[in-house]
């Protein structure tokens, strides 16, 4: 399953904003996709990959397409990169693209400046600890 295209829904600052979503439960992509409902991303903004391993994302390629020079809303660190080398190649395109990440609702990270890249570069080990203790990102809360 991949994104869909819609209407561009604005932040409070302006800017659009685009919701992704990844998961290999059926249950944890419908959790997400509520999620990023209730918190103002609508379904025809949002882009999803219904594996969250598969080699090439399609569903992410296009989100991040879509929030050029906006945001990409996304519940968690882990559902964008599960690795650091995932994420030092996707930081690139964040920066390029001028694309902000709101992480959760609880922060919103601009990779392009330092300040931003060390709040990406700790939070992603946070995960990347919690992932390895309990095996799977889906059963993340």
């Amino acid at each position: 399953m991949t994104g869909t295209q819609g209407a561009t829904t604005n932040d409070q600052h302006g800017s659009h904003r685009i919701g992704y979503a990844t998961a290999d439960d059926p249950a944890a992509l419908h959790a997400q996709l509520d999620w990023l409902a209730r918190h103002g991303i609508p379904r025809e903004r949002t882009f999803v990959d219904g594996i969250a391993r598969a080699p090439r994302r399609v569903g992410l390629e296009g989100a991040l397409a879509a929030a050029r020079r906006g945001t990409l809303t996304i519940t968690a660190l882990d559902r964008l990169a599960v690795s650091e080398a995932e994420l030092e190649a996707l930081t690139p395109l964040l920066v390029d693209n001028e694309i902000t990440l709101d992480i959760g609702g609880i922060v919103s990270v601009d990779p392009s400046n330092d300040i931003g890249r060390s709040l990406f570069d700790t939070y992603l080990g946070a995960v990347l600890e919690r992932v390895s203790r309990i095996g799977s990102p889906d059963r993340l809360p």
